[in-house]
């Protein structure tokens, strides 16, 4: 199951890279975007992708994201729900941030819902993402 995760994570983050490249600077609420945070929930999320069912959501954080462009890539992923909103928090097991502190990046959520969806397992599938593990807590 994370192999395939992970194939649609980095999949999503190439197709934000491209739409990243026609982007603004601003929001399209005006406010100038925001970047940074991580998974402290200090950042401002633009917009996710939740599968939290399925074991993963993903939430994008850069200011290089417009609900415009974010909404298109949820569709990408297959199985996911665009929202404006954060990605849930139950049965959360811990974050993988990609691209900390930039205009690119995103929070993929790991969700423990199925037995094999394990701390331990995120972990090494963040890894392998080259991201930073935050536990839940």
């Amino acid at each position: 199951m994370f192999e395939r995760i992970g194939l649609v994570f980095c999949i999503t983050l190439a197709v934000g890279a491209a739409a990243a490249c026609g982007g603004s600077d601003s929001n399209s609420d005006g406010t100038g975007g925001t970047g940074g945070g991580g998974a402290s929930g200090a950042a401002k999320v633009i917009g996710s992708c939740d599968n939290s069912k399925g074991g993963f959501c993903k939430e994008f954080i850069g200011a290089s994201f417009t609900a415009a462009t974010v909404e298109p890539m949820c569709k990408t992923l297959g199985e996911t729900t665009f929202s404006a909103n954060a990605c849930p928090k139950a049965d959360w097991v811990g974050t993988c941030v990609i691209g900390k502190g930039t205009d690119k990046e995103v929070n993929n959520l790991y969700y423990g819902k199925d037995a094999t969806a394990t701390a331990t397992t995120a972990q090494k599938q963040c890894t392998a993402l080259k991201g930073e593990w935050t536990a839940a807590s």
